[in-house]
């Protein structure tokens, strides 16, 4: 079981206890990236901590090419500032790929291929199109470049990953993708010490307090690469003890204000940063949990939290141009709990600027 004042310190960093910031790029720089697996729960993770944006908001921001979203840490989707992108991509890539020697191998894909598949991607999205991925696999099978299987998801991973597409606007329900130098204008890049340096600091600032085993797995950089990322900032941080653990944050976190009267409720979606960002996801559960109780959705699905605890799971389903917002707690709520949870529930359909039904299983 976490220490609750550290839980406390990380809603209030992450910028789900207190909001200070308004815009999409400036909370998405402030995280370092936004997990973006579930590209609606993306936008969600992003609004639950911004109280004056709606979804349309974040879409915006994309579209003005303020954020990004592309494979990134431990190759997986995230939404990163324009500024941010290269230089976290040239961080973070050669040590993804290297992990991924095992799938490339699997499905025939090589250096060869790889350089072929860029040319192709590079020669069709010129001139600033944006292609959706059907669109994409046509045109590789008609270039004689397999598409079968992942093979097509591994070419795109690898070109984004090497910094030569990402994702561009929707178009409709489809996602586009589009050539990263001509979306996102060149910025000035950082060398090795100063990326591994930028990135722990944003970490700790965001996600601490935090151990450096948390910010190995969140930014899938070697567990050496970590420890000297750490080293390079330790005079910005402070440690403190948990049990048998060290936590570090920063030096100059402010310190958010008790109130135990007023309970934190808080709808996040699946794979948010509150969640995904740590290794030890067991301790954040309530204590008031039944231990028959099935945890294993709670880890990463869309969930309830209480003063930075799982206390449940929610999901949502749209029925006549409403929001039904289903939630499902781990134990019985009291009547202050119930009130805040449909309170956040509620947050969440003004999101999506839909009228929202709230329902709250006993």
């Amino acid at each position: 079981m976490i220490n609750q004042e550290f839980l406390r310190q990380r809603l209030y960093n992450q910028h789900i206890m207190a909001h200070s910031l308004t815009q999409p790029d400036d909370l998405v720089a402030w995280m370092g990236v936004v997990q973006a697996q579930d590209y609606p729960a993306a936008k969600w993770g992003i609004g639950l901590r911004l109280p004056d944006n709606q979804a349309t908001d974040i879409e915006e921001a994309i579209s003005k090419r303020k954020i990004v979203r592309t494979w990134a840490l431990r190759g997986t989707l995230h939404i990163l500032t324009a500024a941010d992108i290269r230089w976290v991509l040239a961080l973070v890539c050669r040590t993804v790929i290297a992990r991924h020697t095992l799938y490339d191998r699997r499905y025939g894909l090589d250096d060869t291929t790889f350089e072929q598949s860029h040319a192709l991607l590079a020669n069709v999205l010129q001139g600033g199109k944006q292609l959706t991925r059907k669109e994409l696999a046509a045109i590789f099978e008609q270039n004689k470049i397999s598409t079968k299987g992942l093979r097509f998801t591994f070419l795109l991973y690898r070109a984004a990953l090497e910094g030569v597409i990402c994702f561009g606007p929707m178009r409709g329900k489809q996602q586009t993708f589009t050539l990263l130098d001509e979306w996102v204008p060149p910025f000035p890049v950082k060398d090795r010490e100063d990326a591994l340096a930028e990135l722990s600091r944003r970490f700790f600032a965001s996600h601490g307090p935090a151990t450096i085993k948390d910010f190995a797995w969140w930014s899938g950089l070697t567990a050496s690469d970590s420890r000297e990322a750490v080293e390079l900032i330790k005079g910005k941080l402070v440690t403190e003890k948990d049990g048998d653990l060290t936590y570090w944050r920063s030096l100059d976190q402010e310190q958010p204000e008790a109130n135990e009267s007023i309970p934190n409720v808080q709808l996040v979606p699946d794979f948010d940063e509150y969640l995904v960002g740590y290794t030890d996801r067991l301790a954040l559960f309530h204590p008031r949990i039944d231990r028959k109780v099935d945890l294993s959705f709670g880890l990463l699905g869309p969930t309830i939290l209480i003063d930075g605890r799982i206390a449940g799971t929610w999901k949502r389903t749209f029925e006549k141009k409403t929001v039904v917002i289903n939630c499902q707690p781990y134990y019985p709520l009291n009547s202050s709990e119930r009130e805040y949870v449909e309170a956040a529930a509620n947050r969440f359909a003004s999101f999506l600027r839909l009228p929202g039904v709230v329902k709250i299983e006993a």
